[in-house]
């Protein structure tokens, strides 16, 4: 597979097909906000905080996804691990407060989608799900069949998508059917968390050989020797999913309240 560049073809880094799709999720969102909002009872209207939130998430999703990926596709495994970072650990935090309660609280009690929701973000199933695919499509053998095949990395990246929101959402829910995690079991969700994701990051940082193979021909063309490329993407994805939880995991206690920990 050959590595493609700007010169060939403008539209491989700029992605339209991509921008079209962000276009009309975000069109679908503030439809759903703005003209279709009476429709739902109970709705109020988003305020200016999330609907910056809201343009911050398609940013991001575009981003990720379009000129992002031509790196992160063919170029750079150290892009890869940025890409997943934006997309799964940046994103939803923000669409957490992009999108208002009333409509979370439509998802958690639809008749079907509901059960799949609650089932999918128990604590225990969410940090499992998550770390599990991420490290298995960090794997040279998953990752490498996924990128040969457009239709099977796009839905291996929404999975991740999806699966990260459901991590999310025991840490920042705000739907009275399914609330938070007291701050201490936050922080305990969170350590577990970065602890599944260590075994990846250690065999990644101190292999002696490179592991992608399909990386090599964009590596070469930046003069990047794929072994510094792959500890630096360890690196990035260790620092990165460090800094991110314990951002979260310090806020609940600056404005926790006198009551315990656990309750």
């Amino acid at each position: 597979m050959g590595v493609p560049t700007l010169d060939e073809n403008w539209l491989v880094l700029w992605r339209p097909d991509v921008a079209l799709a962000v276009i009309l999720q975000c069109g679908s969102y503030f439809a759903l906000a703005g003209p279709l909002r009476p429709r739902f009872s109970g709705s109020v209207p988003i305020n200016r905080q999330q609907g910056i939130a809201a343009c911050m998430v398609f940013t991001l999703l575009y981003l990720a996804m379009g000129p992002l990926s031509l790196l992160a596709e063919h170029v750079l495994f150290t892009a890869r691990v940025l890409q997943m970072l934006l997309l799964t650990q940046v994103m939803p935090p923000l669409l957490f407060l992009a999108v208002p309660n009333w409509l979370f609280e439509r998802i958690a009690t639809a008749p079907y989608l509901g059960e799949v929701v609650r089932a999918s973000t128990r604590p225990v199933v969410a940090v499992v799900v998550y770390n599990l695919l991420a490290t298995v499509f960090l794997l040279p053998g998953p990752l490498g069949a996924a990128l040969a095949n457009d239709l099977v990395h796009f839905a291996v990246q929404y999975s991740l998508i999806i699966s990260a929101i459901f991590l999310w959402w025991p840490l920042l829910s705000r739907v009275p059917q399914m609330p938070q995690l007291s701050p201490g079991r936050q922080l305990l969700y969170l350590i577990f968390s970065m602890n599944f994701m260590m075994p990846i990051v250690v065999f990644l940082l101190f292999a002696q050989d490179a592991w992608y193979p399909f990386y090599a021909a964009g590596e070469a063309r930046l003069n990047v020797a794929s072994l510094a490329d792959q500890q630096v993407g360890a690196v990035v994805m260790v620092v990165g999913m460090a800094v991110i939880y314990a951002l979260r995991a310090i806020r609940p206690f600056l404005s926790h309240c006198d009551s315990a920990w656990y309750e």
